[in-house]
C-alpha cells in the first residue's frame, strides 16, 4: 500500500508506463533502495495498472484509507484471476453459508487448484502458502475477514460503492460481501 501512495503522482499522469520506467532508474519517488527491488515491484505496479481502467486512480486517492485498502483489494482482484477465484470460490460463498472461514479453506482450495492446473502445480508448497498468507493479510486489512469471521466491508460510503456500480463492476460489492443494488 506504501508503494501506491508513494506513486501518486506518477500513476494519475497521463504517461504512466513511461514515468514508470524512469522512476525505475531515478527513485525519485518511490523510494526503495535496491535496485533488483524496485524493478520487481515497479513491474508488478505496471501490470497492475494494466488490469484497470485509467481513472481507477484517481478514484483510489480520493479514497479514505479503509476505502482504499478496498480499492487495492479490487486491483489485487483484477489483476489475478487466480485470487479472484479463490475469493469467490471460497470467501464470498463462505460468507453467503456459514460467514466464517478458516485458514486451511485458504489452503485446500490452493491445493485443489495444484491439483488440476499444471502451472499452479509447479509452484512450491512455500509459494501456495506465502499467497495464502498474504491473501488472508488483505482480508484482514480490508476489514473482511477477523478471528475467522467473514464480515461485510460496511465502512464503504456510498459514494465508493457507486463508484464500482456506475464502472460496470458491481462483482466487486459482491466480492467485498455488500448487496449489489
Amino acid at each position: 500500500m506504501n508503494e501506491f501512495q508513494a506513486l501518486e503522482p506518477i500513476l494519475t499522469q497521463d504517461r504512466v508506463e513511461e514515468a514508470l520506467r524512469a522512476e525505475r532508474n531515478d527513485n525519485q519517488v518511490v523510494g526503495i533502495k535496491t535496485d533488483g527491488a524496485r524493478k520487481r515491484i515497479l513491474l508488478e505496479v505496471w501490470r497492475r495498472c494494466q488490469a484497470v481502467p485509467k481513472d481507477f486512480w484517481g478514484h483510489l486517492y480520493e479514497c479514505n484509507l479503509r476505502e482504499q485498502r478496498l480499492a487495492l483489494l479490487y486491483l489485487v482482484l483484477k489483476t489475478y484471476p487466480l485470487v479472484r477465484d479463490l475469493h469467490f470460490d471460497v470467501a464470498v460463498r463462505k460468507q453467503r453459508t456459514s460467514g466464517s472461514m478458516a485458514a486451511f479453506d485458504v489452503t485446500a482450495y490452493l491445493d485443489s487448484v495444484a491439483g488440476r492446473d499444471e502451472d499452479v502445480a509447479q509452484w512450491s508448497q512455500g509459494t501456495l502458502d506465502k499467497l495464502a498468507s498474504q491473501y488472508r493479510t488483505v482480508l484482514s486489512d480490508c476489514g473482511l475477514w477477523e478471528h475467522e469471521q467473514l464480515l461485510p466491508a460496511s465502512h464503504a460510503s456510498e459514494a465508493f460503492k457507486s463508484h464500482y456500480i456506475t464502472a460496470g463492476e458491481g462483482w466487486f460489492l459482491e466480492a467485498c460481501f455488500l448487496p449489489v443494488s
